[in-house]
């Protein structure tokens, strides 16, 4: 079986002035670690097993495997394994028939950086927050040690350690500006990595000594190495500071442990490298939108689909997998290696499993059954030895004691949830294998001698030190599993039959691990402008350092040869004395790397102070009423100078005293101020004559106004006499007063008085009248002569006469 293991390289550079001095401006690399790489899948086929024609035996031959798959992208050929050991002894009970399918599954796991220290290989009592992948990371050029990764092997878990308890005196957070953020891919296939990078640049003022920046880490994002450090470097190719991800913490810490200048500007680039988390994006096809918070407190959106596809080129995975779940560097430089083998993750059903779990490389497998596989009608008989083929790697032993076995919950991105323990003994029994030195068998029993629950073993081993650094690099290990399908039929002295044929798969993982380290070229082919005001005497900044502005844009990182240009500014009880002696010029162009205009100041001579005071008056009521507003007496006169107020008039007002706090109303000017406060009360009112009001008015009874409303008194001393007369009307008669008149005559009162005379219309005796006319005609009717009047309207009693 061929394994292809996949490492990958990560390029770093540091941008550094060619000069010295100014900013320091670096890069940081990627530290890549936690990533589980796929590398090729082989499968045996159950036409690939033939019986032996002398003893019957059933065998497979890697040769005649008909699948030659490499989802790295890499071509591979597949060729027959070369076996270095045949085992002939079976592990405890199990069956097989020779309906059989063997596969093999290879997992490259690589990883970087330094790891956590813990002095138990394994705690039980752990529950697997998240699933974790490595991959390698290398450097290219010109490599620059990392003293904090390899003078001790637990460094990086001091390093956080550290960077958690910075007081928030040294949070550096509110001290940089970020720009620039960028994600490397938003697509992520398991079959290409589950690696992701991103990045920011970050510009910082005022940092100094132990300054740190503390990010969030995403649940989105996991390590198999739960501490990992990495140091970047300024412009003088000297340590700056050291940048650690936590992952139990959750937080990334960037410290700055060199001496810094707080009157520079620092900027750089922050890339950072790390993993998607299989118990974060469950699935097998994940969409969705992570957040990450930037030192400056801003938050990026990521949107990413993340694709689990590895089972889709290899189906095997489905049976048995086997993963790295934690590395952890100890003090004398051996390393804690933890494993996750994850068996039966499709959830079929298999009864009689054995799981093999070593760190030896199985090759091939040639097992023998209790019935030849040639004979008809015995296709599913136990079987009886396994003739294991396999190269030994007695790098590190496996620690019996570290096994914990759970059924378990496994997502389709084969992160997992345990669900149970299993009992020892009750549910799965613990063989030391006689067929591989370093192997053991879990055997499942009980209530799991038959099952479709996915099972999942726990397991770690010590790789010791070599030449005291961690020999990690060597870890291997391999999960087999041997089960199977469908049900036990018969179980008795004669053998044991199952309902369904015997299979065998069994995967591979490796973990290789190295310290990080940093390498590039110097190069600087932008340029920034700053400006800065210092006191020359004290070397006190008069205004905190700022980039030039041109256009409103600050000339930061932008194309040499853009023009710029300052002056000279005013600051309150300073003069400028000249530029600084390194000075940029006031006024120039954009040079590669960070130029600064530096402008001194001196103390000006201070002029002695001539003594002034002021002086103003106020007069004001006893009861608080503003008679005249304060006024200026006088204003910043001389100490010692004569003042003058005076006594004022106000109407209905009289002056009583000065006030009680008042300076006097003459004197001389002192320093400050004087108030002299002049105080009237109010004069008292004059006695008020009491007045009065009579009127009259002449009208009939049905309101007629013969004679409209004339004054008889107007504001007249009340208890004067008044009098007033009934007038006489042509056609009227005086009746009476009105009921609502005041009398005719009497005496003046408060208020008005109304005198109301009452007429009524005289009535004229009727004289009575009477006419008379005549009238002649014949008998029989003829008018003669009309009529006509003899007394018209004549007063009855007088005469009349008529003729014939």
């Amino acid at each position: 079986m061929l394994r292809d293991n996949l490492n990958r390289q990560l390029k770093y550079s540091i941008r550094k002035k060619k000069n010295g001095g100014g900013a320091a401006s670096f890069i940081v690399g990627s530290v890549i670690f936690g990533g589980l790489m796929l590398g090729n899948v082989m499968s045996v086929n159950a036409d690939e097993v033939a019986s032996s024609s002398k003893n019957g035996d059933t065998t497979v031959t890697s040769n005649q495997m008909n699948e030659n798959k490499d989802i790295s992208g890499k071509e591979v050929t597949l060729s027959k394994p070369n076996v270095e050991t045949t085992a002939n002894q079976k592990e405890g009970a199990s069956a097989v028939s020779s309906d059989n399918v063997v596969s093999t599954t290879t997992m490259n796991q690589n990883e970087s950086g330094s790891t956590e220290n813990s002095e138990n290989p394994v705690d039980p009592t752990n529950e697997k927050q998240t699933a974790n992948e490595t991959t390698d990371t290398k450097s290219s050029g010109t490599d620059v040690k990392n003293d904090n990764l390899t003078q001790s092997p637990t460094n990086a878990r001091k390093l956080a350690a550290a960077a958690a308890t910075v007081p928030e005196s040294q949070l550096a957070n509110n001290k940089v500006t970020i720009s620039n953020f960028k994600v490397n891919k938003h697509l992520i296939r398991e079959s290409e990595g589950l690696d992701i990078n991103f990045s920011f640049d970050w510009s910082g003022q005022g940092l100094v000594k132990g300054d740190t920046l503390v990010v969030p880490l995403s649940d989105a994002f996991t390590s198999i190495t739960r501490q990992v450090s990495t140091p970047f470097f300024g412009s003088n190719g000297q340590q700056v500071g050291t940048m650690v991800l936590d992952y139990d913490a959750k937080k990334i810490y960037t410290t700055f442990t060199a001496d810094m200048d707080p009157n520079k500007i620092y900027s750089g680039t922050i890339n950072v490298g790390t993993f998607v988390n299989r118990n974060y994006f469950i699935n097998k096809d994940n969409r969705d939108i992570v957040e990450l918070y930037l030192p400056n407190g801003q938050k990026e959106t990521v949107d990413l689909q993340i694709i689990f596809d590895a089972k889709d080129a290899a189906h095997e995975l489905g049976i048995i997998t086997v993963q790295a779940d934690k590395n952890t560097d100890n003090p004398d430089g051996s390393t804690n290696i933890t494993w996750d083998a994850i068996v039966n993750s499709d959830k079929k059903q298999m009864s009689d499993a054995s799981i093999y779990i070593t760190p030896d490389v199985i090759k091939g497998i040639n097992p023998e059954f209790e019935v030849p596989g040639n004979i008809t009608g015995y296709n599913y008989s136990a079987w009886t030895d396994m003739n294991f083929e396999y190269d030994s790697n007695s790098t590190y032993s496996l620690n019996e004691d570290s096994f914990r076995v759970y059924q378990a919950n496994v997502y389709a991105s084969m992160g997992y949830a345990k669900e149970k323990e299993l009992v020892k003994d009750k549910d799965y029994e613990i063989v030391k294998s006689g067929v591989m030195p370093h192997a053991y068998a879990i055997n499942l029993i009980g209530d799991y001698a038959t099952t479709s629950s996915p099972i999942v073993v726990e397991y770690s081993g010590t790789v010791p030190a070599k030449n005291g650094e961690s020999a990690a690099i060597a870890a291997t290990t391999d999960a087999f599993v041997a089960y199977y399908a469908g049900t036990i039929v018969v179980s008795n002295s004669a053998g044991t039959r199952y309902s369904g044929p015997f299979s065998a798969n069994w995967a591979h993982a490796s973990i290789n691990t190295n310290n990080s380290s940093i390498a590039g070229s110097f190069q600087n082919v932008l340029g920034s402008v700053s400006v800065v005001h210092i006191d020359a005497t004290t070397g006190k900044l008069l205004k905190p350092e700022a980039y030039v502005e041109k256009d409103g844009t600050p000339l930061h990182n932008v194309e040499q040869g853009t023009k710029y240009k300052t002056t000279a500014e005013t600051f309150p009880g300073y003069k400028f004395t000249s530029m600084g002696y390194d000075s940029a010029p006031a006024e120039g162009t954009v040079k590669e790397g960070h130029q600064r205009v530096i402008y001194l100041y001196v103390p000006e001579t201070p002029t002695p102070e001539e003594k002034k005071g002021s002086v103003d008056v106020t007069y004001v009521a006893e009861d608080g009423t503003t008679l005249e507003a304060t006024s200026d007496v006088v204003k910043d006169g001389e100490v010692g100078s004569n003042y003058e107020t005076t006594e004022k008039t106000f109407d209905g007002y009289h002056f009583v005293r000065m006030g009680e706090f008042s300076a006097d109303a003459t004197g001389q000017v002192e320093e400050g101020t004087k108030h002299v406060v002049y105080i009237y009360a109010k004069n008292p009112e004059a006695p008020v004559e009491k007045k009065g009001n009579v009127d009259v008015k002449y009208i009939t009874k049905d309101g007629k106004v013969l004679e409209d409303v004339t004054s008889v008194k107007d504001n007249a001393p009340v208890g004067e006499d008044y009098t007033t007369e009934e007038k006489t009307f042509d056609g009227y008669h005086f009746v009476g007063m009105d009921k609502t008149s005041d009398p005719a005559t009497g005496l003046v009162a408060e208020g008005t008085k109304h005198v109301i005379y009452v007429y009524e219309k005289d009535v004229t005796p009727e004289v009575k009248k009477g006419s008379v006319d005549v009238t002649y005609v014949t008998e029989d009717g003829k008018v003669l002569e009309a009529t006509t009047d003899v007394v018209r309207d004549g007063e009855v009693g007088t005469d009349y006469t008529t003729e014939k």
